[in-house]
């Protein structure tokens, strides 16, 4: 396998409580759950691992400097259940350190072949592990592998949807055509999705992770443009990703703020090393395609905070994105964008006038 990084994950001062089993023991599949707050969906989320058909398998806590009601949470789970350990730390580093650092802190003390971060506010169907690593054990080419992602609500009740059409593959698919179909799905709306999810859908080998230097802030689309490129990607619908929508999710809490992006998405994607995979590993046409579809997700990321903004129906907040807009784009791009805002502003009107009419 072609190494690309040669790079340690570091991790700040932190405290490690190992599992109560025998630490000879090699769980073949680790879930890594990162905690700070929502304790009301906490329990639903672990129970949903803890109930799995799978047995070979251990649960790593990753601590941000959690609320108290987390820290007894996962105290509790820990003392009651021997395959649970705690990565613990001592001071909150904030949004924008929670895949760098804390994703990482779990795959540094992972014990599996297999990774999979859970956030604290989703849950899984009974079934996810055993499909999961039956999709890598029928496919020794196979490097990452997901269920079925189904959105649901505050309530745990799934949200309407045909979820399944968005999720269009077969149950392998090479990497590298996945990653090409992502991105013209993405530029052609036309196209029928074979990949719509949330940024932590797929299981990731583990030797692969570590060879890459672990995970990176723009998971998103590394998942797929980074990780699963290396082999074949595994799909069973069969196993599920409940993900669960509501006020408290960080990115809806970060788009409130009016924030837009676009120089932390460009560090990020510079920051991941993928772009200097895609030319070593992809022909020209390929890479040219990668670097259209960089500069068309960072306007789109944009054009969406100020929908959302618009939708909020807050002057305040329009006004804050459109100054960000100024602020942070350079201008070869702040034109790009307020076209897109434009689009999105008449479609926006469109709605409102159709609503009134009716």
């Amino acid at each position: 396998m072609m190494k690309i990084f040669d790079k340690r994950i570091s991790l700040p001062e932190h405290d490690f409580i190992t599992a109560k089993n025998d630490q000879n023991q090699s769980a073949l599949f680790s879930v890594i759950i990162p905690t700070y707050t929502r304790f009301q969906f906490l329990r639903e989320c672990i129970d949903s691992v803890i109930k799995q058909t799978y047995s070979s398998y251990e649960i790593i806590f990753v601590d941000h400097n959690a609320s108290q009601e987390n820290k007894e949470i996962i105290s509790e789970y820990r003392n009651n259940y021997s395959n649970i350990s705690i990565v613990r730390f001592f001071k909150n580093y904030g949004q924008w350190a929670v895949i760098p650092i804390i994703w990482n802190a779990g795959l540094v003390y992972s014990k599996g072949k297999y990774v999979y971060v859970l956030s604290d506010d989703d849950f899984l169907s009974e079934n996810y592990i055993e499909k999961m690593v039956k999709l890598f054990n029928d496919n020794k080419h196979c490097v990452t592998a997901a269920p079925l992602p189904v959105s649901v609500n505050e309530n745990s009740n799934i949200n309407p949807g045909d979820y399944l059409s968005i999720n269009n593959r077969s149950r392998y698919t090479n990497g590298k055509k996945l990653a090409v179909n992502f991105i013209n799905e993405w530029l052609d709306p036309s196209l029928p999705k074979s990949f719509s999810a949330p940024g932590g859908t797929m299981v990731i080998r583990r030797d692969l992770l570590i060879r890459l230097g672990g995970f990176d802030d723009n998971n998103d689309d590394s998942q797929i443009l980074k990780y699963a490129i290396f082999g074949d990607s595994g799909f069973d619908p069969e196993a599920k990703l409940y993900w669960r929508h509501h006020n408290n999710q960080a990115n809806v809490l970060l788009k409130s703020k009016g924030n837009i992006f676009y120089k932390s998405t460009t560090e990020a994607i510079k920051d991941s090393g993928y772009i200097d995979i895609w030319q070593k590993k992809f022909n020209k046409n390929q890479y040219k395609l990668l670097l259209k579809y960089i500069e068309f997700k960072k306007i789109f990321n944009i054009t969406g905070v100020f929908s959302e903004a618009l939708k909020k129906k807050s002057p305040v907040l329009v006004l804050k994105v459109m100054l960000n807009i100024l602020k942070e784009c350079p201008p070869n791009v702040i034109g790009k964008v307020y076209l897109g805002i434009c689009i999105r502003l008449i479609k926006y009107l469109k709605k409102k006038i159709v609503k009134y009419s009716c």
